[in-house]
């Protein structure tokens, strides 16, 4: 193969945190906004971090086209953001991927300087033509002027805070049923089972990563609603990725609660359950005690009513 770089850099009137923010953890939402030609980002498999595969739908001359996005590298200390487009449908003959590096740093007017290293991995000894760089360099500067913009525009997007929480539990149902329950059946088992919720209806997708769900659930006599947009679904080894991204319950400082769940075997034959939690904070707000305790309840409630209906029922399967 053959390896071509291209470095530049340049200089953002938005300071490094927000920038990183705009494109690296709320790119997802943000781009296909900003700009005209993308249609949707989705993720096809993990959750943002080294490893997770997008894809990018987007239209060109008229016709809807795709590229495969996979993640090399995010570090939010240090404003390192690295991926690859590792396919597309119009990726020439001659094209293995393109790798590209991002790092931002504070720059001396209070905004960043911005360092962009792209990779042409070609194959065998073909050299990309200067029109597929030339095209590949105005996509990527239109894309990074467009989220520059609008950020620029609205000065109260602002920098997140996130807060994590772990704990692991043990249950008596088996990995694979429980899953089954709280995953593949539970759009229609979590209503029955949970008295405040009324509802689980799909707004868009099928169940896979991308989904958006919409739960319609009484609190305190009244009917509430919570937006979950699923991030990852790997039914081999039991892990399910969800985001509350909108609720007309959350209080103004929070922007979303990203759950992260895996089960495992465990000796007695039921199951290991692990979730991590990311509470993603406006500004430099912190979730409050209060917030914590009553999502944790909720969480629980909702598990612990799945878990007991499958014991309940032996010949769920």
């Amino acid at each position: 193969m053959g390896v071509f770089t291209f470095s530049e850099e340049n200089i953002s009137a938005v300071a490094p945190a927000t920038l990183y923010k705009a494109l690296v953890f709320d790119g997802d939402n943000l781009v296909p906004k900003v700009v005209d030609a993308v249609q949707s980002i989705e993720i096809l498999q993990g959750t943002g971090a080294a490893g997770t595969i997008r894809r990018i739908n987007y239209l060109e001359d008229g016709k809807l086209h795709y590229a495969k996005h996979k993640v090399e590298a995010v570090d939010k200390d240090n404003f390192v953001y690295n991926y690859a487009l590792v396919e597309s449908d119009i990726f020439p003959e001659t094209l293995e991927k393109i790798a590209v590096e991002t790092k931002l740093a504070a720059a001396p007017n209070g905004g960043s300087v911005v360092k962009v290293t792209v990779n042409y991995v070609t194959k065998g000894d073909a050299k990309p033509s200067e029109e597929e760089l030339k095209i590949g360099k105005q996509k990527g500067d239109g894309l990074f002027k467009a989220v520059e913009a609008y950020v620029l525009a609205n000065p109260s997007y602002n920098i997140m805070g996130v807060f994590t929480f772990s704990e692991e539990s043990i249950s008596a149902v088996a990995p694979a049923t429980l899953y089954k329950a709280l995953v593949f059946d539970g759009d229609n088992l979590i209503p029955k089972v949970v008295d405040a919720i009324q509802s689980v209806e799909i707004l868009e997708g099928t169940g896979a990563a991308g989904t958006t769900k919409k739960i319609n659930y009484l609190e305190d006599g009244h009917l509430h609603y919570a937006k979950h947009k699923v991030d990852a679904v790997d039914k081999d080894n039991f892990v399910y990725n969800y985001t509350l991204v909108e609720s007309d319950t959350f209080p103004e400082t929070l922007e979303k609660i990203a759950v992260e769940t895996k089960l495992a075997a465990a000796p007695n034959g039921g199951s290991v359950v692990k979730v991590t939690v990311n509470y993603v904070t406006k500004g430099d707000a912190k979730p409050s005690e209060e917030e914590l305790k009553i999502g944790k309840q909720k969480g629980d409630g909702l598990f612990k009513a799945v878990e007991a209906y499958v014991l309940a029922n032996p010949s769920y399967k």
